[in-house]
């Protein structure tokens, strides 16, 4: 068994409120950390899904996030040099 020191970006868009902004990023960080980090931090990805790829780690992501943020993009960084995006497609 190995882990990984994943690196999570989320892009959000819409439309600028009064407040000059899309989403506060203490409402993004909130949500990720509640719906996201929260489950998958120091877990055993194996008892989450059948084959924890990147790939498949980024659209398990997607979901949880996608009906509580205006999201555009996901990007997972597996390693410095490595990630995959994903925007709903």
């Amino acid at each position: 068994m190995h882990g990984h020191n994943y690196k999570l970006i989320v892009t959000v868009e819409g439309k600028v409120g009064k407040d000059g902004m899309v989403i506060d990023y203490k409402e993004i960080k909130k949500t990720v950390n509640d719906l996201v980090i929260d489950k998958i931090d120091h877990t055993h990805l194996n008892d989450l899904m059948d084959n924890p790829s990147s790939e498949h780690l980024v659209l398990w992501i997607w979901k949880a996030l996608k009906d509580e943020l205006p999201l555009k993009n996901i990007r997972l960084y597996e390693t410095e040099n490595y990630y995959c995006d994903y925007d709903g497609k």
